[in-house]
């Protein structure tokens, strides 16, 4: 791009319009490529910053989602234990009072 404009110059200089032409001809296609680069390197950039909120949203629904894992109700868990251990007891203790009824005992 420099040596394009610095050809354009030196053309303007010399007054040779033959010479102008051609390095406003190389200054054009030298601009087209730079606005070419700019171009894809805005597309990258634009992609890049997409898949960088991808990702946080992504992190955003892990965590939300390992959050309600984990956090769990302690209140209604003990609730839960509790009833359990309840039923668990009165499973042991009919248990025990069926072996103490052998068949003996219950011909009596």
């Amino acid at each position: 791009m420099f040596e394009a404009v610095k050809d354009l110059i030196d053309a303007v200089r010399s007054g040779d319009s033959t010479q102008i032409q051609s390095a406003l001809d190389d200054t054009i296609t030298a601009r087209d490529h730079v606005l070419g680069v700019a171009s894809a390197a805005g597309e990258t950039a634009n992609r890049l910053n997409q898949a960088g909120d991808f990702l946080t949203n992504a992190l955003v629904n892990v965590e939300n989602q390992r959050s309600q894992v984990e956090d769990a109700d302690i209140s209604r868990t003990i609730m839960e234990l509790n009833k359990t251990q309840v039923g668990l007891q009165a499973t042991l203790q009919v248990m025990s009072s069926l072996q103490q009824n052998s068949l003996l005992n219950f011909l009596r």
